[in-house]
């Protein structure tokens, strides 16, 4: 049974500690309820983390008011989880991609690593792009979220 609550800001302004495992290890040891509290962006990252951590509760940040949002903060406090519908969550593949091009890996690099062709990382790419907002490459991703701490 937990020992409390640990909401974790799982924004896109953090989205580098959120993408290797070493960080859910660290929090499972606090036995307390871990709780995501996730804006739009991060929903397809924090749907990968629950689908392998099912005890954790995902709070979605949404456009829908104060009200929305504290209603679910009940619910969870309750015992509920909140289903994130129409979400697809990054695949395993996805998140080393994602992984490799914070730590500048190159796709052939990646290809590599993965054991797929050069066609198959960027189609992996490609696939994180669109879930995570339709953005044009994840490099435009670390260019906005790197430049506001330069």
């Amino acid at each position: 049974m937990p020992e409390g609550v640990l909401f974790v800001d799982f924004s896109r302004d953090n989205i580098a500690y959120f993408i290797d495992e070493d960080w859910m290890v660290s929090l499972k040891k606090t036995r307390m309820r871990i709780v995501l509290v996730i804006d739009s962006f991060m929903k397809p990252i924090a749907q990968y983390w629950y689908a392998r951590y099912p005890d954790i509760a995902l709070l979605p940040v949404t456009s829908e008011g104060i009200t929305t949002f504290l209603h679910n903060l009940d619910r969870i406090l309750d015992g509920e989880n909140i289903v994130l519908n129409g979400v697809t969550a990054v695949t395993e593949n996805e998140i080393l991609v994602l992984r490799k091009q914070i730590a500048g890996k190159s796709i052939r690099t990646m290809a590599f690593i993965l054991n797929c062709s050069l066609k198959n990382v960027y189609n992996y790419h490609y696939s994180l792009c669109k879930k995570l907002g339709n953005l044009p490459n994840l490099k435009k991703l670390f260019i906005n979220h790197f430049h506001h701490y330069y």
